[in-house]
C-alpha cells in the first residue's frame, strides 16, 4: 500500500468487482497507475469472475460468480443481487475488512475520492450493529455503497433474513439490483 496512516476511525478498505472483457479493465489499470479511486484506500481489491492481471503488480482476485444478468424490475436496472451477495460473501471470506473502519464497494466507473470519504467519516462512531451511508436521500446506489466494519458484519449475517423477508414483501422476486436490496 502507498497510503499514508489514516487518521484514526477513517481507515478505508475499498473494492470493486470488474467485468474483465468490458471497457472497466482499462479504466481500472489506469486508476491503479495514477493512485486513484480505490487505489488510494488504506488496502484494496478487484474482484472479477477470472482472474487476470489488470497491470504489472496487480491481478484482480476470482470469484466463482457469472456476471451476466437479466435487466428489468421497477427500475429497470441489472437485476444483479445475486452476483452481488456472492462478492460480498467473498469480501467477507477473504476478512481483510476487519482491519479497516471502513469498507467501500465502488464501481469501476464512479468517480471516487477517498480523501473525501475519510473527511466525511471521521468522527462517526462505530455501533454495535454498524453504520452504513446513504449517497441519496432514497437510500443508497450502487456505484458508492459504504459500510463500517461491523455493518459489513452485520450485513452478511442477515442476508438471508432480508432475502426472506423482501421475498414477502413483494410476495416472489424483487426483481431489484443490489443497491435497492442492500
Amino acid at each position: 500500500t502507498w497510503v499514508p496512516t489514516a487518521p484514526a476511525g477513517t481507515s478505508l478498505y475499498c473494492w470493486a468487482l470488474m467485468v474483465a472483457t468490458s471497457y472497466e479493465r482499462g479504466l481500472l489499470a489506469g486508476q491503479y497507475k495514477q493512485r486513484v479511486s480505490i487505489f488510494a484506500c488504506n488496502e484494496f481489491e478487484v474482484y472479477s469472475n477470472m482472474s487476470v492481471d489488470l497491470t504489472p503488480g496487480l491481478k484482480c482476485k476470482a470469484v466463482t460468480v457469472n456476471l451476466q444478468c437479466k435487466y428489468g424490475g421497477e427500475f429497470k436496472t441489472a437485476l444483479n443481487t445475486p452476483i452481488f451477495i456472492t462478492v460480498w460473501s467473498q469480501v467477507v471470506q477473504d476478512a481483510r475488512y476487519l482491519d479497516h473502519d471502513w469498507t467501500a464497494k465502488v464501481d469501476a466507473d464512479a468517480v471516487f475520492l477517498p480523501e473525501r470519504l475519510r473527511m466525511l467519516v471521521n468522527g462517526i462512531s462505530e455501533e454495535p450493529t454498524g453504520v452504513y451511508l446513504t449517497n441519496c436521500k432514497l437510500g443508497m446506489h450502487g456505484p458508492l455503497e459504504v459500510f463500517s466494519r461491523n455493518a459489513v458484519t452485520s450485513w452478511y449475517h442477515g442476508i438471508t433474513r432480508c432475502e426472506q423477508h423482501f421475498k414477502k414483501l413483494c410476495k416472489g422476486d424483487c426483481q431489484w439490483g443490489e443497491d435497492m436490496f442492500i
